[in-house]
């Protein structure tokens, strides 16, 4: 996460799906959770946001493969992230933006799906899927333009999206979060192996 709220007593907040992390910021964050650190609870809910991810990302795209899910804090002050390797693309089409806006919604889904709220670490993605949606509308001229200007639709198409694939994989979710919250780190093989066994 590289934009993050003034903290309100941690300066770690969960995670988003993330290509690579960067050492460089550790400075900058000054305190740096350790797996030991968490809550028991807290940590299974930054497992659901991740797997959130990780699941929509699965069952929504076929551009971006999963290397590894952690609920361990790195150096830019994300409490979990899910790391994809992205297929080069040419040229990104309108459905592709409307899978990444939600893949970045799905943690915040997830934790509503599970808990019936989301978090304040579900901030960034909010933010950038905003961000995302306002884009696609004033620059790109899609998400019915001319006549919805500010992304809500695009915003509410997306949660919709999002929220019926976690519910149709609530199980698989909760299953993820309880071998997540065991092992710390789930790694590329052991993702294939659970996911492509379920799908």
């Amino acid at each position: 996460m590289n934009e993050k709220p003034p903290p309100l007593s941690r300066k770690a907040w969960v995670g988003e799906h993330v290509t690579s992390s960067n050492p460089g910021l550790q400075s900058r964050i000054g305190y740096i959770f350790n797996f030991e650190d968490y809550k028991e609870e807290e940590l299974e809910q930054i497992a659901v946001h991740e797997l959130g991810h990780a699941l929509a990302g699965f069952y929504l795209t076929g551009d971006m493969e999963i290397v590894k899910i952690t609920v361990r804090a790195d150096a830019s002050g994300a409490l979990g992230y899910v790391q994809y390797e992205p297929k080069r693309k040419a040229l990104v089409t309108e459905e592709d933006l409307n899978n990444s806006m939600a893949v970045t919604l799905s943690g915040k889904n997830a934790e509503e799906l599970i808990y019936g709220t989301h978090s304040s670490g579900c901030v960034s993605d909010i933010r950038k899927a905003t961000a995302l949606a306002k884009t696609m509308v004033s620059d790109y001229a899609m998400g019915g333009w001319p006549e919805h200007t500010s992304g809500r639709k695009l915003l509410k198409e997306a949660d919709a999206k999002t929220i019926k694939i976690l519910k149709e994989h609530e199980e698989e979710l909760k299953s993820l979060r309880n071998k997540l919250v065991e092992a710390g780190t789930i790694n590329k093989e052991e993702i294939k192996d659970f996911l492509e066994g379920k799908k």
